[in-house]
């Protein structure tokens, strides 16, 4: 066997073994369930900085709507940094506090930012950093000029 299929082959027995032992990782489903310290603490956080948005009254330089506004936007802000929830999740929870809290009159208006160009483009790069990310062809690239200079 050629010394790439070998490499190959130990990272996928190794995967195989991580499976077979049950061991806590990301991806098992033990770990998608427990909170961390740190999750817990954001989902309080952005908890709070909605509430206190709610309540706050309006002033000389924002209205009700506004100071709304910017307290789901802290709320998510804090939800996205320390990750409480998948990021697909919290999109979709944020987009359906807009219209129950008022900020916009319906769904379909809190909605209507996502029908830009720049979303699919944005949308589309993520896609191929991941699969860039997920697949060896990313090493195979950087270590391709090595390896005609002879440095690898």
């Amino acid at each position: 066997m050629s010394p790439k299929k070998v490499k190959w082959r130990k990272t996928m027995d190794e995967a195989r073994i991580v499976e077979e032992s049950g061991a806590k990782g990301y991806g098992t489903q033990e770990s998608k369930l427990k909170l961390s310290k740190v999750q817990s603490a954001g989902m309080a956080a952005a908890m709070a900085a909605l509430v206190i948005s709610l309540c706050l009254p309006a002033n000389v330089y924002l209205t009700k709507t506004g100071i709304k506004t910017v307290g789901i936007l802290v709320a998510f802000l804090i939800m996205l940094v320390t990750e409480a929830l998948p990021v697909v999740v919290t999109s979709l929870i944020f987009c359906g506090l807009m219209p129950v809290t008022g900020v916009t009159p319906d769904l379909g208006t809190a909605l209507t930012g996502y029908s830009e160009p720049i979303v699919f483009f944005t949308l589309a790069s993520f896609g191929i950093a991941a699969a860039m990310t997920t697949i060896p062809l990313s090493k195979r690239i950087l270590r391709f000029p090595g390896r005609i200079s002879g440095a690898l």
